[in-house]
This record gives structure tokens, sequence and C-alpha cells, in this order.
């Protein structure tokens, strides 16, 4: 479903006529063939060709799950071999618009002619159309099933996709049956109903280059109660050689980010896509950028390549000088009889980071918009990315991007997503920011600070630019190569690699803090401890370590008793160093105006702290205060003997009324002894003194009249 226009709806094209004269109505029967390599098919009304017969797993096949509006979900594992022309497929992604792919492409309107050398290859077509298994109450499903001799891929009552709500229509059940004896590939209809947008239909199947394909149709839809059947050659006596080169510096050809004034390794990967070995030829590199006057050049030699064997060649690094995009082309030279052009040359996105600066962008395009934006007809739609910066940890603070029209002023959402859903999609929302008109003006580059900024110690993350439902805001296009072959795009929440991503680019990324591994962590209090009972001002004192590698310059330290105010401080510069310890005393006493039980927390904050967990410790702390004398007026106790024999000691408590709690203490204001709460009726209290060191101790009686604070000698 193209709904990708230059600051426009989509238009419906206007030569849609389910009436006219057009092959919507022409039915395919008999026998076609064969394409280059030699594969024919035969269909249900053929004499000789294969009879209907539709394969159930919807209950022994496995259901394919996140499935939605233009979308591919993947990689399954092909379980032993099948062969798919001169190679062996290893691996299968299943296209939401009826087809597979060994090659992970997200195929979208408007679907190719087959064979088609340009844009997606590597698949086959059982009904690749505009299909959608999204909205509120879709039949759609899909289903998976292998067994040692068979491959089967169904899709039951999914209908195609329409702009007007629910955004679906119609219903087909179709399937894809791939059979290792024979190597054949059976397609089955049970059911069609509806008409999809510009009756835009391929079915056939095409190769890993695009050079070869045989098409059984193209914008016909198929009878109920019909197969087409692709056979493979008798016998194979099409010769192919072709080198290839499949991507630079990371699969599917996808750019990257370095770092500035620092080595970056140059690899590429070149294959045997052909069924013939290759003999001696060479691959070249060339690296060129805005800073460099002259291209950086090398050359690899390879002796020789088997036929389904490919190779790592790895060129001389480049340390990029200057933060920007760097371009590296590479290119075959050498090869005999190569039958495939287009595959010898290959163009992939270097993106130079400076981590010298506070605030890093992370961005694949070069920031100046190429043409019209981009837009979706119905909104609730978007483009995002995933990015790995080459520096960790870090810290992501606002958005990037550049709008170039929102003329009915309804802004975007711009998230972030954690890299822990499946198969390393997007998982976790790690923020949601909405942008409104007035933080992004048409045609200027804007920054969005995030909501909640993001702290990630490792892995990667996904950006997203959504549309509200409904929305015509555009978001701009990088059409200068090269390109970073990553943007996706995400419909109804489903996400998808962008069906243009090898030629545009978005201006949309993020900033980010380099945070340098900083880790400052507080251990438990060196004073005062846990449950300790203090009766003068104090200051406390706290152990801080440098858990990171990276020093911290200027961090704060700071504690606070019960509700009390918080008092902060600054620590010294550099202090702790990094993995080593230093212990801060407060300048600040803490004190308390009445005698109270209460939490006593203590923390270190650093603004790019990398572990925010560690930075804060809690005990609880008694303050009471010592040094009053026995009461002359109200209530009142009394301590015998005291001094005391050395034995034990009694208290009296008879003026106290109630009594809920006799605490004893020494003089440096340590809890030494503690009556619950169980009380005599005859208000006399025994305490045993025997193994006390000899000094001055403080009894705090505590009762229904009041508080009483009497001293003890113990000789």
């Amino acid at each position: 479903m193209l709904r990708l226009i230059p600051n426009l709806r989509f238009l419906l094209i206007a030569f849609t006529c389910f009436f006219c004269t057009s092959p919507l109505f022409a039915q395919i029967q008999g026998r076609g063939g064969p394409d280059l390599y030699g594969y024919t098919w035969r269909d249900s009304y053929d004499s000789v060709g294969p009879l209907y017969n539709w394969v159930n797993i919807t209950s022994s096949g496995t259901q394919v799950l996140g499935l939605a509006d233009d979308n591919v979900i993947g990689p399954f594992a092909i379980p032993n071999e099948f062969q798919y022309y001169w190679y062996f497929p290893k691996l299968v992604w299943i296209g939401s618009n009826g087809y597979i792919t060994f090659n992970s492409d997200n195929i979208a309107s408007p679907f190719p002619m087959i064979p088609n050398v340009g844009g997606a290859h590597n698949f086959i077509a059982a009904l690749l159309s505009d299909l959608n298994f999204a909205g509120t109450g879709n039949p759609g499903s899909c289903y998976y099933y292998a067994t040692p001799d068979t491959l089967v891929f169904s899709w039951i009552n999914v209908p195609f996709w329409t702009s007007v709500l629910p955004y679906y229509t119609g219903q087909n059940s179709f399937q894809i049956v791939m059979n290792r004896v024979d190597k054949s590939i059976t397609f089955n209809y049970k059911r069609q109903i509806g008409f999809t947008m510009s009756n835009d239909i391929t079915i056939g199947i095409e190769n890993i280059n695009g050079a070869i394909g045989l098409q059984h149709s193209k914008n016909v839809y198929p009878d109920t109660n019909y197969s087409v059947r692709f056979y493979y050659p008798d016998t194979v006596t099409y010769q192919v050689t072709d080198a290839g080169i499949d991507w630079n510096q990371s699969p599917f050809n996808q750019g990257i980010f370095t770092l500035m004034q620092r080595p970056c390794p140059l690899t590429s990967y070149v294959k045997n896509y052909g069924n013939q070995p290759l003999g001696s030829f060479s691959i070249r590199s060339a690296v060129s950028s805005f800073n460099l006057t002259t291209p950086q050049r090398d050359t690899v030699p390879i002796t020789s390549l088997p036929v389904a064997v490919d190779t790592v060649v790895n060129f001389d690094p480049i340390t990029p000088l200057a933060a920007g995009i760097y371009d590296m082309q590479t290119d075959l030279a050498g090869v005999t009889n190569d039958m495939v052009a287009f595959n010898n040359q290959i163009r992939t996105k270097i993106v130079a980071i400076d981590t010298t600066q506070t605030d890093v962008p992370l961005d694949y395009s070069d920031g100046v918009p190429d043409g019209f934006g981009i837009s979706w007809s119905s909104g609730n739609a978007g483009m995002g990315y995933y990015m790995v910066p080459p520096f960790f940890p870090y810290r992501i603070t606002q958005y990037r991007l550049i709008i170039t029209g929102d003329p009915t002023l309804q802004g975007c959402f711009l998230k972030i997503y954690a890299d822990d859903g499946p198969n390393g999609g997007p998982g976790t929302l790690l923020d949601s920011t909405w942008a409104d008109p007035a933080s992004t003006p048409s045609g200027f580059l804007s920054l969005v600070p995030l909501s909640t900024p993001v702290t990630r110690n490792a892995g990667g993350f996904y950006v997203l630019w959504e549309m509200p439902s409904g929305s015509n805001i555009s978001l701009a296009r990088d059409l200068t190569p090269p390109i970073s072959c990553r943007t996706m795009e995400v419909i109804q929440g489903a996400w998808a690699g962008y069906r243009s991503r090898l030629t545009e680019d978005m201006v949309l990324g993020v900033i980010s803090r380099p945070l340098r591994n900083i880790d400052l962590a507080v251990d438990p209090p060196v004073f005062p401890i846990a449950g300790d009972v203090v009766n003068t001002p104090i200051r406390p004192r706290l152990r801080i370590r440098g858990i990171g590698t990276y020093p911290h310059g200027t961090a704060t330290v700071s504690y606070r008793f019960g509700n009390q105010p918080v008092v902060t401080e600054t620590l010294p510069a550099g202090s702790p160093v990094p993995g080593g310890s230093f212990v801060y005393e407060f300048t600040t006493p803490l004190s308390s105006p009445t005698s109270q039980g209460a939490t006593l927390c203590l923390w270190v904050r650093h603004t790019d702290d990398v572990n925010r967990a560690n930075d804060t410790t809690c005990i609880p702390l008694n303050f009471f205060y010592t040094g009053i004398e026995e009461q002359v007026n109200g209530p009142s106790v009394k301590i015998w003997p005291n001094p005391s024999d050395g034995k034990k000691f009694f208290v009296e408590t008879l003026s106290m009324g109630r009594v809920d709690e006799i605490i004893v203490f020494d003089a440096l204001g340590r809890l030494l002894a503690r009556n619950p709460g169980i009380f005599p009726e005859d208000g006399r209290y025994e305490f045993v003194v025997e193994g006390w060191s000899p000094g001055l101790y403080t009894i705090r009686v505590q009762g229904e009249r009041g508080i009483v604070t009497a001293r003890l000698v113990n000789p």
C-alpha cells in the first residue's frame, strides 16, 4: 500500500475501473515458461497439470504472529535443504502481502513485474498484492508448516487493504507448497473475494539477482479452487557465472556509525551467485568524504571462489578526520563472462561521530531535505530507524528531525523503543513525546526534548516518527547517496523494512550524550550506622566509590533525616577517582528539634551517572537528647541503686501512669537495652548490668504522662 506522497494524501489511481477492458477478467489457463533457467508452470486447467489439493495446516502448523499492513516476519529456518534455482536458501521471511522471501525484503505497492533487476529479488509470490492483516476484527491469519520433504505457507481469510474504515475488504485464502523431492513449488487458491487497489497483483517466482524469473500473471485475480505449479527443470543447462558484492560493513549493506579519529575497519562480503566456479579476480574499495582531497583506495585479489562459497574481504581501515558522512564504494574487476553487472558495485554509508562534544547527533541523513516530504494517507503510521551508537554508555536527550509540512497543525509523536523485542526488534517503549507544531516548524531542523531522557548501557534503540490518525504532516527525505538502507516503515504499530530503503533516508535521528561510563556508588554510612541512637548534633560520613572507568568531574552529595529539609554539598572535584573510594564528611551537622526515630537517607548525584540504582543508602536512626536530670515537678522516675551495684538496678515509674517504653543507652548515644513494653503492675522494672562498662548511662522512660530522662552511674 503506497501511501507515501509528497506533502499530499494518497490519491487513488484515477484510471482504476473494475468494468473496463483489462487483464482483470482474463482467465489464465494452461501452462507457461520456461524462464532462462528452465522453470515452467502448469495449472489445474491443464490436462497434465496439478490437481487442486488444499493442504490444511491450521491445526498442525505454527501460526505466524506479527503480520500487519506491509510488513515481513522472520527469519524462519528452512530444515534440510530446498533447491531454488541453482542455490539452497537456509532462511525464509513471510510477507504480509502474499509472498515469501529469502532475504527479508518488504515488498509493497506498486508491485513489480517478474523478472525485474531493480528492487527486491529472491522471492516466491503467490498473491503479491496489497493485503492487510491489521484493523479491528480483521479475520486474516497465516500459518507455516515443515516436514522432512515439504514446506507449506498458508494465508487464511486475508483481506485486501482499502483506504476507508476499517481499512480492509474482501477475503483471500491461498498457500505456497514447496516439495523437496521434486523441487516443485505449488500455489493453491481456496478463496478469492473482492478487489485490490488498481488491480495490482503479481504471481510468480524470481531468482536471487532478479535477472531470471517466471511470471504466471500480472494484475489478474486467480480463480477459487485453483492450483498452479512451478516445475524445476529436468536438466539444467543454464550456466551462471556471477560474482557479486552482497554487502559492505554489515549484512543488508546497512550504514554504520563509527568514531572520529579512530580506525574504522572496512569489510566487504563477496558471493559466488552463480553455478560456475570463479577464477582469479579482485575487489576494489574507495572511501571518499567532504574532508578527503582524494579517496582512500585499496585493492584485494581473490584467487578463486568455488560454487556456493562466499568470502569476507578486509581492506585497509580508514581513520575519519572529522565528523560527517563517508562514502564507501566497492566494485569487482576481472570476472570473466560475468552475466550480471548490477551486483558488481555497491555503496555504503559510514557516519563518523565526534564524541568530544557534550551532545552528539545520531542521524543517517545529511540534514538537507530532498524533494517533497513523506506522508501516509490515513495517518496512524510513520518512519523509524534502528540505531547502534559507537560508544557506551549513552543518554538520549533530544529528537532531531525536519518536518516539511503540517498544513492542519496537528503535530506528531516521537518515540524511543528498546531493542528487546522478538529477534532484537522494537520492544519496551522507553519514551513517548508529543511534538506540537510550534516545536517543529516546517522546513527547519528541530530538536525536541524527550519527555524522559533514556540511558542505555549497551545495545541499540529504535527511534520513531509517528503521524496521528487522520493527520497529513510529512517528514523530510534525504535522497543523496550513499543511503543507509536502515529506514523502517511503521503502520498501525507493525514495523518493517521501508519499501524504498535502498534509495531513501529520512531526516530523523536523536541527540545523544556519551556518558563515558561515569558511575558513582555509595556504601552504607560510615557514621552513623543503622540503629544508632545519637543525642547531640552529628556530621554524617559516607563512603563513595568510583565504579565507572571515566573521571566524573563535579558531583553533589546529600542527606535527609525524616521529613527535614535536604542538605546538599559538593564533592571535591574528581573524588573519588575511577576504581577508588572517598569518605566524605558533611560540614552541615545533622540535628533534630525533638527526640525522634526516623530514616536517614544519603545519596550522591552526577548528571551523567549511568546507574542510579547504587546512588542512595538509607538507615534507621534514633535521635534522643540526653543530659536531662530527673524531673523535679510532674512525672518522675526513681533509679536505684544509683550508682548501681554492678549487678542490676531498678526503675520505678509509678508517677508515669501507663508506661510504653524504657530505653537505656551509653554516653556515646549507643542503644544498650530496651524494655519492649511488658510492664509489671507495681511499676518496678529490673535491668541486669553485668558486663556493662563503667560510665554514665541514660534511661529514657516514655509513658502516658510524658517523657522522663534520668542518669545512672555504673562504677
